[in-house]
């Protein structure tokens, strides 16, 4: 009696479980979406997400290859990276053909430091600002205790931009982003030079300190392209832009003589405006460490046309803006370029 009333349960059951269908995920059913459009909805990983801006705050989860080799669409939401800038950076040209070889023109290089930091929507579209400086300086007469007249030059280097960005995807998977807005360039010469001089008494008495200020404010717009390739782990980026700005130049230069008791100043001043052109290149590669986080290195170039005024790096005894200075008209230092050129190595994160 019990055992056919054991198999008689057991048929029943087997009959009610092979006639019910759970609902799949995704389906609709216990654990689906309850209605299209509503609910959390996969991102271009697969993952179920439902915060504005995608993201899941594990930015040391491991990276999933097979989803970048068959998809490597950008990260959207915020980002930032750092760099730290190596450069090359042009030394002020000569102003006179007569006196080129009392000017130490060549390249000097400066540490500095770059910051990006922007948005990218799931639409394709964004806003990315950039923030570069860089300072350093270079000895034009000496660098010594025992050098009578040491002249310091020092150079400084601020870049600002504002972009709007628009991303592509191009048939090979990689990403193209075009970009425009608003750069602010700053661009600064500083010198100074002391010497023994006698004019108002015995050598010793006679101390003179020359002084220059060459500053450049240039503001304007460009336009500019970035590529992106995403390979793995790593990812390869160029970029190219070209700006036109309205340059306000200001040089000031001043002499300050210490005879004794006495001190006295000799100043010269001047402004002036020009229009220059500006190209930017850069190249660098990524490797994500993690899903999110990225080690990146590559290289920067600038170059500023004829249109940014320079110190003038000669001598009190040559320089024409000296009080002092026995040298030729002044000439030359408004319409100089300037070139940087250099090494960029820092992190990232969500780019």
């Amino acid at each position: 009696m019990l055992k056919r009333l054991f198999t008689t349960t057991f048929a029943v059951l087997t009959m009610a479980i092979g006639s019910t269908t759970l609902p799949a995920y995704g389906q609709s059913g216990l654990m689906g979406d309850p209605e299209p459009g509503v609910g959390p909805t996969p991102d271009v990983h697969g993952q179920y997400e439902s915060s504005l801006f995608n993201y899941d705050t594990q930015m040391f989860a491991p990276m999933t290859l097979d989803d970048i080799r068959t998809k490597p669409q950008g990260n959207t939401g915020w980002y930032f990276t750092y760099d730290r800038t190596y450069m090359s950076t042009s030394r002020p040209g000569a102003t006179s053909t007569v006196n080129a070889n009392n000017v130490a023109t060549g390249n000097d290089f400066m540490w500095g430091n770059r910051f990006d930091l922007g948005h990218m929507g799931e639409d394709g579209t964004g806003w990315d600002l950039n923030w570069m400086t860089s300072e350093g300086g270079f000895f034009s007469q000496g660098q010594d205790a025992l050098i009578a007249r040491p002249f310091l030059t020092r150079t400084s280097i601020g870049n600002v931009e504002l972009n709007r960005l628009f991303r592509q995807e191009l048939s090979n998977g990689a990403l193209l982003e075009p970009y425009f807005g608003a750069r602010y360039q700053g661009f600064n010469d500083e010198t100074i030079e002391d010497s023994l001089v006698a004019f108002f008494g015995p050598l010793v008495d006679d101390d003179l300190r020359f002084k220059q200020r060459a500053k450049n404010s240039v503001f304007g717009a460009h336009v500019g392209t970035r590529y992106n390739r995403t390979v793995g782990r790593w990812t390869w980026r160029a970029d190219a832009a070209l700006a036109a700005g309205y340059n306000t130049q200001r040089y000031m230069a001043s002499d300050m003589v210490f005879g004794g008791p006495q001190v006295q100043i000799f100043e010269a001043t001047f402004s002036d405006n020009s229009f220059v052109p500006t190209l930017d290149l850069g190249f660098d590669a990524a490797y994500h460490v993690t899903r999110d986080i990225a080690l990146r290195a590559g290289v920067q170039a600038l170059h500023m046309w004829d249109g940014v005024v320079r110190a003038d790096t000669r001598t009190t005894g040559l320089n024409p803006f000296s009080a002092f200075g026995f040298g030729e008209p002044v000439t030359g230092i408004r319409d100089q370029s300037l070139t940087t050129i250099g090494f960029t190595f820092g992190l990232e994160w969500r780019r």
